[in-house]
């Protein structure tokens, strides 16, 4: 089966399913990333490796987010076992962890400034309730 088969059969069964069309945009454009990087393998032809070396290309060489590389794990994931049912271990295909970082936090002097600012919009009667609480 072709890229291009592949990607009608991918688009039948998410619209069916109700995915919303920028789902379906995505991974359809995952489809076609992989089908470009290996360009004379046919779907069901892909080996577990060359996803993780596909995956590892998409992390180092195009330093692409870990989100992105995410979505692009869930859409072939999607299309090789649950369509095609190819049987690939997607658990042991190693994804780049995801970076949390911790929100940026006001202090009290921070917020109070702020809503001082906004006291001329506000007006008069929310900076008397804001001033009491000091």
């Amino acid at each position: 089966m072709t890229i291009k088969e592949a990607i009608a059969i991918l688009t039948e069964d998410l619209t069916r399913k109700e995915y919303s069309p920028k789902t379906i945009g995505v991974y359809n454009d995952w489809i076609k990333k992989l089908g470009k990087y290996y360009p004379k393998k046919n779907v069901e032809e892909f080996e577990q490796k060359e996803l993780e070396e596909f995956m590892i290309h998409l992390s180092t060489r195009m330093q692409v987010a870990p989100a992105s590389i995410h979505q692009a794990f869930h859409a072939y994931r999607y299309l090789l076992n649950d369509i095609l049912h190819l049987g690939l271990d997607f658990d042991r295909i190693k994804k780049p962890k995801r970076s949390r970082s911790n929100p940026d936090i006001f202090t009290p002097d921070e917020i109070l400034q702020l809503i001082k600012s906004w006291v001329w919009k506000l007006g008069i009667f929310h900076f008397c309730i804001i001033s009491k609480r000091q």
